[in-house]
C-alpha cells in the first residue's frame, strides 16, 4: 500500500497560496503604476478580496476537525482484486 500523511497534501495548498497571494500582489502593485485607478478596478479587486477572505475562511472551518496524522492512500493492490484471477 501507498499512502502519504495528510499534511503533504496541505503543504501543497499552502504552496498553492502564496503563488496566488505573490500574483495578487503583483496585480494590485501593477493596478496602481499604471493609473489604472478607477472606480470599476477597484470595485473587481475588491470583489476578488473579498471571495479569497470567504474562500481561506471556509478553508480553516472545514479542516479544523481533519486528522493530520491520518495516511492518504494513493495507491492500494487490493483494489486491482485478488492475486489468483485467470483471465
Amino acid at each position: 500500500m501507498l499512502s502519504i500523511p495528510l499534511y503533504a497534501a496541505a503543504i501543497v495548498y499552502l504552496a498553492f497560496l502564496f503563488v496566488f497571494l505573490v500574483f495578487l500582489s503583483i496585480n494590485v502593485r501593477h493596478l496602481m503604476l499604471t493609473g489604472s485607478n478607477t472606480a470599476v478596478s477597484f470595485l473587481v479587486t475588491f470583489i476578488v478580496l473579498i471571495l479569497i477572505i470567504l474562500t481561506c475562511w471556509q478553508t480553516w472551518n472545514f479542516l479544523q476537525s481533519a486528522d493530520w496524522q491520518r495516511p492518504l492512500v494513493i495507491w492500494d493492490q487490493s483494489w486491482m482484486g485478488s492475486a489468483n484471477n485467470n483471465f
